[in-house]
């Protein structure tokens, strides 16, 4: 549990919003996936940029063994990641790419994946949810 709420807090500290100049700076996770071209065509409108960082932070969770066994979610899928991602989720969850992962993001209902070869499940939240909480802290 304690684990978790550490990986919360990495997720939440991990948007990067610039201050001093007012312009919201791209997470490397966004910036990797769209590449640099894009991420200076969304200057102009921070809202995008804004997004992406959302989704980089918010569209899945990670749960263990245990909270699997105590709220037993139905269709749990099984998932193949890479050594690099699962070492990521293993160690610092805000380096987990969603953009560049094989995880398929239905955008109109929540997902539940087993990742192979260890004792974490990944949630992955639907449209609707992440566009309803990205707008609640806006």
């Amino acid at each position: 549990m304690q684990k978790f709420i550490l990986a919360c807090a990495l997720i939440f500290s991990g948007t990067c919003i610039s201050a001093q100049t007012g312009t919201t700076k791209a997470d490397p996770r966004v910036s990797d996936h769209f590449g640099q071209e894009k991420i200076e065509l969304w200057q102009n409108s921070n809202d995008s940029i804004e997004y992406y960082n959302f989704i980089a932070s918010h569209v899945f969770e990670l749960y263990s063994q245990e909270y699997i066994d105590a709220v037993n979610p139905a269709n749990i899928k099984t998932i193949n990641l890479s050594d690099s991602e699962i070492e990521a989720l293993q160690t610092d969850i805000s380096q987990f790419n969603i953009f560049s992962s094989t995880i398929p993001w239905k955008t109109s209902e929540n997902q539940w994946y087993k990742v192979v070869g260890t004792n974490l499940y990944l949630l992955i939240h639907n449209e609707e949810y992440i566009n309803k909480k990205f707008n609640s802290v806006k």
